[in-house]
């Protein structure tokens, strides 16, 4: 059965395809920021914990991997 594409239709390809390349972003950041501080490429403040960064690196993966 074919039924003809409609504007909406459209609408929400496109927002479902914004959604996924945010994801694919938001996931490639989080590995990026990760390989960073795992090779000490990363320039952190004295006195702040490198397990901060990592958690927050950690989330924004984890949100990826929904919207991904």
């Amino acid at each position: 059965m074919t039924r003809v594409v409609t504007r909406a239709d459209r609408s929400r390809d496109l927002v479902a395809m914004l959604v996924l390349l945010a994801g694919a972003a938001l996931y490639a950041y989080a590995w990026y920021g990760m390989h960073n501080l795992a090779t000490k490429q990363l320039v952190i403040p004295k006195g702040v914990p490198a397990m901060r960064y990592f958690d927050t690196y950690w989330q924004m993966f984890r949100v990826a991997k929904v919207l991904f």
